[in-house]
């Protein structure tokens, strides 16, 4: 007997679900959605007194920032490049003092 009410129960709310669902995409304007709009940029020229950097950026923008990060990544490469010397070269030297006890191996 308890069976059965929960099976009618299920039925009811899954014929509910779908009656909506097939209401809303039947429907011209479904009921609980809303219209969105983008956010667009302020229109105030006085808005901003520092330039925009980063995503939605003009393109003139973008083309400045990709210079500024060639220029960051050629000074990285230079500075891998010498480190990767001194380590070939044998100038840098790694030493371990004040070993714990029972680290290593021993």
């Amino acid at each position: 007997m308890r069976n059965d009410t929960y099976l009618s129960v299920l039925l009811t709310v899954t014929a509910c679900l779908l009656t909506v669902d097939l209401w809303t995409r039947l429907s011209d304007r479904p009921v609980l959605a809303q219209q969105v709009e983008a956010q667009s940029r302020s229109r105030n020229p006085n808005a901003r007194s520092v330039p925009q950097k980063g995503v939605g950026t003009s393109l003139s923008d973008g083309v400045t920032q990709r210079r500024e990060i060639i220029e960051l990544l050629k000074g990285l490469t230079t500075q891998v490049s010498g480190l990767r010397s001194e380590l070939t070269s044998g100038a840098l030297k790694v030493e371990i003092a004040n070993l714990p006890q029972g680290v290593g191996g021993r």
